[in-house]
């Protein structure tokens, strides 16, 4: 199989630029949006998710970050996208179904009011994907973002 048909079909100059361009929309600018949106809906908040989360040890943490962000983006974005298509024949209906399963996936530890968060910027990644099919910068993006929401953002809250 190719790492064409894996989601790894294009890799460049432009890969970098673009994951820390999406990290930094989604830290400055997307998070305290959602965090804003959750708490005047009273919709949940990240609370939850982070207190399960913050009784980690911080390497487990990191590790868990590093190795669940990338595992969705692949997954969620590359793989499933990619299979769903040469099923259903359409490259944005592909990734509305992996979206829907993105967001549904996120229910359990974040609840209803995130995970409905996680559809908006699931859909960025989606659109993103499907415009450029550069998994790469997406995890890279992913990985960043939340590192700085799960790790860095409750280190500096104590």
């Amino acid at each position: 199989m190719k790492l064409t048909a894996l989601g790894f079909g294009r890799l460049g100059w432009l890969t970098l630029p673009i994951a820390v361009a999406l990290a930094a929309f989604f830290i400055f600018v997307f998070g305290p949006a959602a965090y804003w949106f959750l708490l005047a809906s009273h919709l949940g908040s990240f609370a939850g998710g982070q207190g399960a989360l913050v009784l980690l040890p911080k390497w487990f943490l990191i590790l868990d970050v590093v190795v669940v962000a990338a595992s969705e983006e692949w997954l969620y974005r590359a793989y499933a996208i990619e299979r769903l298509q040469t099923l259903v024949g359409r490259p944005w209906l592909a990734g509305a179904l992996s979206l829907a399963a993105f967001g549904l996936a996120h229910l359990p530890l974040w609840g209803p009011g995130v995970a409905l968060t996680t559809l908006v910027s699931g859909g960025v990644f989606t659109g993103l994907y499907l415009w450029r099919r550069d998994i790469t910068a997406l995890i890279l993006a992913h990985v960043i973002t939340d590192l700085y929401g799960l790790v860095v953002v409750p280190a500096l809250a104590r």
